[in-house]
Protein backbone atom coordinates (compact mmCIF):
# COMPACT_ATOMS: atom_id res chain seq x y z
CA UNK A 1 0.00 0.00 0.00
CA UNK A 2 1.10 3.52 -0.71
CA UNK A 3 1.03 6.14 2.03
CA UNK A 4 -1.66 8.17 0.26
CA UNK A 5 -4.22 5.33 0.01
CA UNK A 6 -5.66 5.92 3.48
CA UNK A 7 -6.27 9.57 2.58
CA UNK A 8 -7.63 9.02 -0.93
CA UNK A 9 -10.09 6.32 0.14
CA UNK A 10 -11.92 8.91 2.24
CA UNK A 11 -12.57 10.99 -0.87
CA UNK A 12 -12.68 8.37 -3.62
CA UNK A 13 -16.39 8.91 -4.28
CA UNK A 14 -15.66 12.60 -4.96
CA UNK A 15 -12.41 12.08 -6.88
CA UNK A 16 -13.39 9.09 -9.06
CA UNK A 17 -14.96 10.94 -12.02
CA UNK A 18 -12.59 13.97 -12.06
CA UNK A 19 -9.49 11.75 -11.90
CA UNK A 20 -10.76 9.55 -14.73
CA UNK A 21 -11.72 12.57 -16.86
CA UNK A 22 -8.40 14.32 -16.31
CA UNK A 23 -5.98 11.39 -16.41
CA UNK A 24 -7.60 8.38 -18.14
CA UNK A 25 -6.38 9.36 -21.59
CA UNK A 26 -2.80 9.57 -20.41
CA UNK A 27 -3.11 6.30 -18.50
CA UNK A 28 -4.36 4.57 -21.65
CA UNK A 29 -1.44 6.03 -23.63
CA UNK A 30 1.14 4.90 -21.05
CA UNK A 31 -0.38 1.39 -20.91
CA UNK A 32 -0.32 1.15 -24.70
CA UNK A 33 3.31 2.22 -24.80
CA UNK A 34 4.28 -0.24 -22.04
CA UNK A 35 2.53 -3.17 -23.72
CA UNK A 36 3.30 -2.51 -27.37
CA UNK A 37 6.96 -2.25 -28.30
CA UNK A 38 6.88 -3.77 -31.80
CA UNK A 39 8.50 -1.58 -34.49
CA UNK A 40 5.19 -1.08 -36.29
CA UNK A 41 3.61 0.14 -33.03
CA UNK A 42 6.46 2.58 -32.41
CA UNK A 43 6.13 3.80 -36.00
CA UNK A 44 2.41 4.32 -35.38
CA UNK A 45 3.20 6.30 -32.22
CA UNK A 46 5.66 8.54 -34.09
CA UNK A 47 3.14 9.10 -36.91
CA UNK A 48 0.40 9.88 -34.39
CA UNK A 49 2.53 12.42 -32.52
CA UNK A 50 3.60 14.01 -35.83
CA UNK A 51 0.01 14.21 -37.07
CA UNK A 52 -1.15 15.57 -33.70
CA UNK A 53 1.55 18.26 -33.75
CA UNK A 54 0.58 19.25 -37.32
CA UNK A 55 -3.17 19.42 -36.56
CA UNK A 56 -2.71 21.34 -33.31
CA UNK A 57 -0.40 23.81 -35.06
CA UNK A 58 -3.34 24.72 -37.30
CA UNK A 59 -5.65 25.45 -34.35
CA UNK A 60 -6.13 28.88 -32.83
CA UNK A 61 -6.21 27.36 -29.33
CA UNK A 62 -4.14 24.16 -29.55
CA UNK A 63 -4.07 23.37 -25.82
CA UNK A 64 -7.82 23.85 -25.47
CA UNK A 65 -8.41 21.68 -28.55
CA UNK A 66 -6.12 18.97 -27.15
CA UNK A 67 -7.87 19.14 -23.76
CA UNK A 68 -11.37 18.85 -25.26
CA UNK A 69 -10.32 15.94 -27.50
CA UNK A 70 -8.74 14.30 -24.46
CA UNK A 71 -11.97 14.68 -22.50
CA UNK A 72 -13.84 12.64 -25.12
CA UNK A 73 -11.29 9.86 -24.86
CA UNK A 74 -11.49 10.13 -21.09
CA UNK A 75 -15.26 9.65 -21.28
CA UNK A 76 -14.57 6.37 -23.06
CA UNK A 77 -12.10 5.57 -20.27
CA UNK A 78 -14.80 6.32 -17.69
CA UNK A 79 -17.17 4.01 -19.52
CA UNK A 80 -14.54 1.28 -19.73
CA UNK A 81 -13.67 1.51 -16.03
CA UNK A 82 -17.33 1.63 -15.05
CA UNK A 83 -18.02 -1.60 -16.98
CA UNK A 84 -15.64 -3.35 -14.58
CA UNK A 85 -16.24 -1.49 -11.29
CA UNK A 86 -20.02 -1.83 -11.29
CA UNK A 87 -20.24 -5.37 -9.91
CA UNK A 88 -18.93 -6.65 -6.62
CA UNK A 89 -15.63 -8.42 -6.94
CA UNK A 90 -15.63 -12.14 -6.25
CA UNK A 91 -13.25 -13.48 -3.61
CA UNK A 92 -10.28 -15.11 -5.31
CA UNK A 93 -11.17 -18.46 -3.73
CA UNK A 94 -14.59 -18.45 -5.40
CA UNK A 95 -13.37 -17.55 -8.90
CA UNK A 96 -12.34 -21.15 -9.62
CA UNK A 97 -15.90 -22.31 -8.90
CA UNK A 98 -17.39 -20.20 -11.71
CA UNK A 99 -17.76 -21.38 -15.29
CA UNK A 100 -15.99 -19.34 -17.98
CA UNK A 101 -19.16 -17.56 -19.24
CA UNK A 102 -20.32 -16.92 -15.68
CA UNK A 103 -16.95 -15.39 -14.74
CA UNK A 104 -16.98 -13.15 -17.83
CA UNK A 105 -20.49 -11.90 -17.09
CA UNK A 106 -20.07 -11.44 -13.33
CA UNK A 107 -17.24 -8.92 -13.78
CA UNK A 108 -19.10 -6.65 -16.23
CA UNK A 109 -22.17 -4.63 -16.93
CA UNK A 110 -23.37 -3.45 -20.32
CA UNK A 111 -24.32 0.14 -21.01
CA UNK A 112 -27.93 0.19 -22.23
CA UNK A 113 -28.13 2.50 -25.23
CA UNK A 114 -29.86 3.09 -28.52
CA UNK A 115 -28.24 1.77 -31.72
CA UNK A 116 -28.03 5.43 -32.76
CA UNK A 117 -25.46 6.10 -30.02
CA UNK A 118 -23.23 3.07 -30.71
CA UNK A 119 -20.68 5.38 -32.35
CA UNK A 120 -20.15 7.17 -29.02
CA UNK A 121 -19.23 4.02 -27.10
CA UNK A 122 -17.17 2.41 -29.83
CA UNK A 123 -18.81 -0.98 -29.28
CA UNK A 124 -17.61 -1.34 -25.69
CA UNK A 125 -21.09 -0.75 -24.30
CA UNK A 126 -21.51 -4.48 -25.02
CA UNK A 127 -18.90 -5.47 -22.50
CA UNK A 128 -20.48 -8.82 -21.60
CA UNK A 129 -20.29 -9.83 -25.26
CA UNK A 130 -16.77 -8.43 -25.57
CA UNK A 131 -15.55 -10.54 -22.64
CA UNK A 132 -17.19 -13.71 -23.98
CA UNK A 133 -16.02 -13.12 -27.56
CA UNK A 134 -12.90 -10.92 -27.24
CA UNK A 135 -11.80 -11.24 -30.87
CA UNK A 136 -15.21 -10.46 -32.36
CA UNK A 137 -15.27 -7.07 -34.13
CA UNK A 138 -17.08 -4.52 -31.99
CA UNK A 139 -19.61 -3.67 -34.70
CA UNK A 140 -20.93 -7.26 -34.42
CA UNK A 141 -21.42 -7.25 -30.65
CA UNK A 142 -24.97 -5.85 -30.86
CA UNK A 143 -25.92 -8.72 -33.21
CA UNK A 144 -24.69 -11.40 -30.82
CA UNK A 145 -26.21 -9.84 -27.68
CA UNK A 146 -29.66 -11.45 -28.05
CA UNK A 147 -28.09 -14.89 -28.47
CA UNK A 148 -25.90 -14.32 -25.41
CA UNK A 149 -28.93 -13.22 -23.35
CA UNK A 150 -30.75 -16.45 -24.28
CA UNK A 151 -27.69 -18.56 -23.48
CA UNK A 152 -27.24 -16.91 -20.09
CA UNK A 153 -30.93 -17.17 -19.27
CA UNK A 154 -30.90 -20.90 -20.06
CA UNK A 155 -27.97 -21.27 -17.62
CA UNK A 156 -29.49 -19.05 -14.89
CA UNK A 157 -26.79 -16.39 -15.24
CA UNK A 158 -27.91 -12.79 -14.87
CA UNK A 159 -27.26 -10.47 -17.82
CA UNK A 160 -26.78 -6.93 -16.48
CA UNK A 161 -27.41 -3.79 -18.49
CA UNK A 162 -27.92 -0.28 -17.09
CA UNK A 163 -27.83 3.28 -18.37
CA UNK A 164 -24.43 4.97 -18.28
CA UNK A 165 -25.49 7.50 -15.63
CA UNK A 166 -27.04 4.84 -13.36
CA UNK A 167 -23.80 2.84 -13.57
CA UNK A 168 -21.71 5.88 -12.59
CA UNK A 169 -24.14 6.77 -9.79
CA UNK A 170 -24.03 3.25 -8.32
CA UNK A 171 -20.22 3.15 -8.47
CA UNK A 172 -19.98 6.49 -6.69
CA UNK A 173 -22.44 5.32 -4.02
CA UNK A 174 -20.41 2.13 -3.56
CA UNK A 175 -17.20 4.16 -3.19
CA UNK A 176 -18.99 6.39 -0.67
CA UNK A 177 -20.02 3.32 1.34
CA UNK A 178 -16.43 2.05 1.30
CA UNK A 179 -15.09 5.44 2.44
CA UNK A 180 -17.66 5.56 5.25
CA UNK A 181 -16.58 2.08 6.38
CA UNK A 182 -12.94 3.19 6.20
CA UNK A 183 -13.76 6.27 8.30
CA UNK A 184 -15.54 4.12 10.91
CA UNK A 185 -12.67 1.63 11.14
CA UNK A 186 -10.17 4.49 11.41
CA UNK A 187 -12.14 5.98 14.31
CA UNK A 188 -12.38 2.61 16.05
CA UNK A 189 -8.68 1.94 15.69
CA UNK A 190 -7.95 5.19 17.49
CA UNK A 191 -8.26 5.55 21.24
CA UNK A 192 -11.95 6.60 21.03
CA UNK A 193 -13.16 3.00 20.67
CA UNK A 194 -10.92 1.48 23.33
Amino acid sequence: KCFHHKYLIKFQHILFVPIILLFARHGIMVDCYKDERRPVELLGLVLHISWLYYVLKLCTYPLLTYFIAGLYQSLLGLQLVSNHYYNDWEPIEKVGELSFPERQIKVNVNVANSPYTDWFYGGLQFHNEHHCFPKMPRYNLRFISEDLKKLLESNNIEYKSESFFIIIYKIIMHFKKVSDIKAQTSECSSSKCK
